[in-house]
């Protein structure tokens, strides 16, 4: 089977804008339900990508272009009810790849800056920071050594995050993805701040994702 790259390819050569816009909906709308914890069914649902389109100025039904996408094996449904359909994107990390590919957006990709971002934010693991604090969010109710793990988190982990955040964001159109991941795991630190009564924590870790994302003047 060809390559995710190469099939993302061949559905914009065959269906052109309503294609392309439609994959890039389909990317934020699955980055937006990750960042608001509403990815439980599937990475994007239909409704959200009929509201997606409409704010981009787009009134259309996009079954038949979903379908054919899910054909192509690009994504696959995770969810079906009367009334919902969630799908799964097969490999976010290379759609959005092809679609910044398609969009010249990838000449500087052998920056050397870009490169050194992205080897460190490999370094700091934050799938399984991601996993521990998704574990976090699951429990009822904290235990001693969840707090003192969470804490250490905090001071060291995600001290280091930032710092890689603050330097990703000046590079956005070549790290979407680290950009994202790292948000989505200060929103999730914030949450658990909360939950375990440490307003203070929780105010911090907002106003640190707060300065990292606040635009240049």
């Amino acid at each position: 089977m060809i390559g995710i790259k190469e099939r993302v390819f061949e559905v914009l050569e065959k269906y052109g804008d309503k294609a392309y816009l439609i994959l890039k909906a389909v990317l934020e709308v699955a980055r937006e339900y990750a960042y608001q914890g509403k990815n439980k069914h599937g990475d994007f649902d239909y409704r959200g990508i009929v509201l997606k389109l409409k704010t981009l100025g787009l009134d259309y039904n996009p079954s038949s272009l979903l379908r054919i996408i899910e054909d192509y094996g690009l994504i696959e449904t995770s969810y079906r009810s009367s009334n919902q359909h969630w799908w799964k994107i097969i490999s976010i990390q290379e759609v959005e790849r092809a679609l910044r590919e398609y969009e010249g957006l990838d000449e500087g990709i052998d920056d050397p800056e870009v490169l050194l971002i992205k080897v460190q934010v490999q370094s700091l693991d934050l799938p399984s920071v991601k996993r521990i604090l998704e574990k976090m969010l699951k429990k009822n109710r904290l235990t001693e050594i969840d707090k003192k793990r969470f804490r250490r988190l905090v001071f060291e982990d995600l001290e280091l995050l930032v710092k890689v955040l603050k330097r990703a964001l000046e590079y956005e159109d070549y790290l979407e993805d680290e950009i994202s991941l790292m948000k989505e795991v200060l929103v999730m630190a914030s949450l658990i701040a909360r939950k375990i009564g440490q307003p203070a924590i929780a105010r911090s870790l907002e106003a640190i994702e707060a300065v990292a994302v606040e635009p240049k003047p």
